[in-house]
């Protein structure tokens, strides 16, 4: 298990906080959205009714002799309390003019395509084939669009840690009790990370099953632990997240099962 602080350092050498985050600007290479399904052996599906609904479920997948094949039951979750927008990941595009795209601060989790690459948590390191750390007081994950830690977790206590507004990880409820990281505009997506497209977003345990979510998509606390420990990164696990009449339109382009 990897403690934080070494995941904060592989973090700050990646980003070098070498001035404020990327502004908005066209990819410069687009990831062949076949191509990453095809390399994953481990798909966490999640489809919503449409664009608004903060409810839906979530299906996992593993990959056997090619074909992508149904794991377990399918989970309901939520989504943000606004739906969800077109994230920044593996995915190509934005989709249509009138699709809506996520963005800071408007409570739509991310549509497209993420990996899925480390767990934390609150009481102890979550039992996971992803490189798992315990949460500590003071651990944050920055949301002050302006900053160069912008969408990334680090502990508050840095000399850095001169951002205007950032998530607490270490809460009073259970709803951060486990994490799973979503790499929604990471610094890894071709566009790089890009201020005000969205931060902080998770896997997480849900208040209820009515209540959707400031972004991140959430579940039951049984069910999110099954999924975790489910998890391997040597799989390379990936979300597909998105409404079900869009899911309909890319399934076969994108591999989908």
């Amino acid at each position: 298990m990897r403690h934080l602080r070494l995941t904060w350092l592989a973090t700050i050498a990646l980003l070098g906080f070498t001035g404020a985050p990327t502004r908005a600007q066209p990819a410069t290479a687009e990831v062949d959205v076949a191509t990453t399904i095809d390399g994953s052996r481990q798909v966490l599906l999640v489809t919503t009714p449409s664009w608004t609904s903060q409810t839906g479920t979530l299906q996992r997948y593993t990959r056997v002799t090619g074909q992508l094949e149904r794991v377990g039951l399918p989970i309901m979750i939520v989504v943000g309390s606004g739906g969800l927008g077109w994230g920044i990941g593996l995915h190509n595009g934005s989709g249509g003019v009138d699709e809506p795209r996520k963005m800071e601060g408007d409570a739509r989790a991310p549509a497209g395509v993420f990996r899925l690459t480390r767990a934390f948590g609150k009481a102890s390191a979550p039992k996971s084939k992803l490189p798992s750390s315990q949460l500590t007081p003071g651990d944050v994950c920055v949301d002050d669009v302006a900053h160069a830690a912008y969408n990334h977790i680090v502990p508050a206590n840095t000399a850095m840690a001169s951002w205007k507004s950032a998530e607490q990880l270490v809460r009073k409820d259970w709803l951060y009790d486990t994490l799973v990281v979503v790499d929604q505009n990471h610094a890894e997506d071709a566009a790089g990370v890009v201020a005000g497209r969205g931060s902080c977003v998770f896997l997480h345990v849900w208040r209820n099953k009515a209540s959707g979510t400031a972004g991140c998509t959430a579940m039951s606390h049984g069910e999110l632990q099954e999924v975790v420990q489910w998890l391997d990164a040597a799989q390379r696990p990936v979300l597909v997240q998105l409404p079900v009449d869009v899911y309909a339109k890319v399934r076969s382009p994108w591999h989908l099962p």
